[in-house]
């Protein structure tokens, strides 16, 4: 072992590294026995008994020596080793004199709970590394006496006991442990003996106050300056409260007042205690102060964060409406789209019919030189009452008397989609009955989940009287699993080969179909004038006439025209320019579109159409526009209500600095302990 020195004292180390700590019988554990200047010592574990939560260690005499009469003075160095980082190493170190009273003398070190946790680095990997650092300043002493002495053997097997000669010993050489009867103490009051017997090595004189006095007074004083102890090396600044504070307060001054304990050296310890809570009160004024402090700062750099992107945006907003404002010329929105001035409140055709045809004596249009001219008004209440367009297809079959089963056609196209008529001239699922279904014939053009709804109507036309017909009106949706729709009892036989009907005349009978397509899914319209180029036969013998659009429009074309124009005007007369969206747009150009297929003259109209068609895209910028504006608006009042609540937090801000200024006094970790570290003088 090789000397040390610190502060000039020469210091002999000796190192106890204890393996398996956890195996070991820490009711009664210590080293062995180990010479430093020609003296025995030994370092002794306080037991680690239930309910003990502090590591505390001893240096003990070793040496067999009489009971009296003797005397060591040694100054010395208990160290428990930090193995993960020195510096956080526990030393205790002290002066003390060693006699047949003091045997040992020690103190606490760290709280159990953190010498069992490994990462404090006081037991790793189940060892711990204790370390004695001795200096004896004086020889041992004899003194002859003519009574019996009585020597003390400490051997390696024997627990830490302190033996004396006499009754008669003098107080100083009293122990803690000897003076009260710790197996009378109750749980609390034993977690306060580490405290009291470091107290009583650095003051002796308590032990010394209490000798005389009665064990139950003993108890109650060194359990209050226990308690107070307690308070000191435990309580934390912040728990200095009002509850804490009036419970030591009541300790001390009745310890002052009656205990006999010389406790000056205590007072300082207290009295700063008893200051805390002012201090506590105090500095949660502060921190409350300073959180303010750090909230406004925080909600300043967040207003200066949001002010200057809330006036990027602004000026962005102000540059896109003076850009978007270039050329747009405002219009009222609720403005009517078509308001006709005088030259334009007739409308008509130009090429009606020809003069060759009018004078034509055959075609009976000029009758004794009369021509009787007349017009047909379709009143138009609503947009959608009585719009529905049908398009018309004409089946006339010959040789009827020689179908059997189920005559048909190739498809035809009606509405931009294609159909088939399945006529059942003797029924189908039922007798003596004409059967006739419309089927929607399924094309490149479609894809999965397809679908048509239709309103459509089947007609048996009287050949006799042209006023006279068999209707029936059915509205489905044509799909992938139901393609077809009819009726298996359109009429029943005897109706329809009656003579007198006209239903079938010269072996001949004439099916008609009209057809309104009001949605499709999933399927794009095929070309309509395939009707008037594609060669349509029949099965059997039958074929079919196509109505198609000619320049010699018979009544049922003029109706549709009127009917189709009719909606056109209404449409312009009763919409406004802001209800040119999409939608609307496309109903007006799908009139026109079918107005347009009969060739009449409509320059007159066609400037008014394409101007409300175009109306979409205005009414777009237009919204555009105003939408910019209002955001204009809105961003400018953004950016106003910005700022000033960012004077208003600069201001509150500025009034907390001061007041905290005011509030002046010396930081202290609330957190912290009370300091009271060491109890040595």
């Amino acid at each position: 072992m090789d000397n040390q020195k610190g502060k000039g004292i020469n210091f002999e180390p000796f190192v106890w590294k204890i393996e398996n700590f956890s195996k070991q019988n820490t009711k009664n554990l210590r080293s062995k026995a180990f010479k430093i200047g020609a003296y025995k010592w030994r370092i002794l574990l306080h037991p680690l008994r239930k309910n003990v939560d502090h590591f505390s260690l001893y240096l003990m005499v070793a040496d067999s020596l009489p009971a009296y009469g003797w005397s060591r003075n040694a100054h010395f160095k208990l160290v428990l080793v930090n193995q993960i980082d020195d510096s956080k190493s526990v030393v205790k170190e002290t002066h003390q004199k060693f006699n047949g009273g003091y045997l040992s003398w020690g103190s606490l070190f760290v709280n159990l709970s953190d010498f069992n946790d490994s990462k404090q680095g006081y037991l790793v990997k189940n060892t711990c590394i204790i370390e004695a650092h001795i200096n004896v300043e004086a020889s041992l002493q004899r003194e002859s006496s003519n009574n019996k002495v009585h020597v003390i053997e400490t051997s390696d097997e024997s627990s830490p006991t302190t033996s004396f000669g006499s009754s008669e010993t003098d107080s100083s050489d009293l122990t803690l442990r000897e003076l009260l009867d710790l197996e009378s103490l109750g749980n609390e009051e034993l977690n306060f003996v580490p405290l009291l017997e470091e107290a009583c090595v650095w003051h002796p004189s308590l032990i010394r106050s209490q000798s005389k006095r009665t064990a139950r007074f003993k108890s109650w004083a060194f359990t209050s300056l226990g308690q107070v102890l307690h308070i000191l090396k435990t309580c934390k600044v912040k728990d200095m409260n009002e509850e804490t504070n009036k419970n030591l307060k009541g300790l001390w001054e009745e310890l002052v007042m009656a205990s006999g304990f010389d406790l000056a050296w205590l007072e300082p310890y207290v009295e700063s205690a008893l200051g805390m809570k002012n201090h506590v009160e105090k500095t949660l004024q502060v921190n409350k102060l300073k959180e303010r402090m750090v909230a406004l700062d925080t909600k300043m750099k967040k207003l200066r964060g949001e002010l200057v992107d809330a006036e990027v945006e602004f000026e962005e907003a102000k540059r896109a409406l003076d850009e978007l404002s270039k050329g747009h010329i405002d219009i009222d929105l609720n403005a009517d789209l078509f308001q006709p001035n005088p030259s334009q409140m007739s409308c008509g055709f130009h090429s009606f019919i020809s003069l060759a045809e009018l004078n034509d004596p055959n075609k009976g249009f000029i009758m004794n030189d009369t021509c009787i001219v007349g017009v047909e008004f379709v009143e138009m209440e609503h947009q959608e009452s009585n719009g529905d367009i049908y398009e018309k297809f004409k089946w006339k079959i010959e040789n009827f008397s020689g179908l059997t089963n189920q005559a048909y056609h190739e498809h035809f196209v009606l509405a931009g989609y294609p159909w088939r008529i399945n006529l059942y001239p003797m029924g189908i699922h039922v007798v003596k009955s004409l059967s006739i279904y419309l089927e929607a014939i399924q094309t490149a053009n479609m894809s999965k989940g397809w679908s048509r709804d239709v309103k459509f109507k089947l007609i048996v036309f009287d050949q006799l009287n042209t006023n006279r017909k068999i209707t029936k009106e059915f509205d489905h949706e044509f799909n992938s699993k139901v393609n077809d729709e009819g009726s298996k009892s359109f009429m029943t036989l005897t109706e329809l080969h009656d003579p007198n009907n006209g239903y079938v005349v010269k072996d001949a009978c004439i099916i008609g179909v009209e057809v309104f397509v009001r949605k499709s899914t999933h399927e794009k319209q095929v070309n309509q004038t395939v009707n008037l180029t594609t060669s349509l036969g029949s099965h059997q013998t039958g074929h079919m006439e196509v109505e198609t659009h000619s320049p010699s429009r018979d009544a049922d074309d003029a109706k549709l025209v009127f009917a189709l124009l009719g909606r056109v005007l209404y449409f312009l007369n009763n919409r406004k320019v802001k209800d040119m969206n999409e939608q609307a747009c496309k109903e007006l150009q799908d009139l026109w579109d079918e107005l347009v297929k009969f060739k009449y003259d409509l320059t007159w109209l066609e400037p008014r159409v394409q101007s409300a068609l175009g109306m979409k895209s205005y009414v777009e910028r237009a919204m555009e526009v105003e939408k910019l504006k209002e955001n204009v608006v809105v961003l400018k009042l953004e950016t106003q209500r910005l700022e000033a609540k960012l004077v208003a937090a600069e201001v509150n801000l500025e009034v907390e600095r001061d007041l905290l200024k005011e509030k002046g006094f010396k930081e202290m970790d609330l957190d912290s302990e009370l300091g009271c570290g060491s109890w040595k003088p």
